[in-house]
């Protein structure tokens, strides 16, 4: 089902989020002097855009079932 395909891309997504964001936390804790955050950071950004179509697409599904359930019943 396409619902269940988005919930389980939702949760990777914001799996990897939540790893760029520690690297993003602990760059500071870092030793060397050119530890590089832009990558986890515009990475994060990628996945932000990414989660929010999964929520718009789960949206419109919940929209069409509902609207499906409507004219039959």
């Amino acid at each position: 089902m396409e619902i269940y395909s988005n919930v389980n891309t939702i949760q990777n997504q914001m799996n990897q989020f939540n790893n760029n964001a520690s690297k993003i936390a602990n760059a500071g804790e870092s030793l060397e002097k050119s530890s590089d955050i832009s990558k986890p950071l515009t990475d994060n950004i990628s996945l932000e855009n990414g989660l929010d179509a999964q929520v718009n697409s789960i949206k419109t599904q919940d929209e069409m079932i509902g609207s499906l359930l409507n004219i039959v019943g």
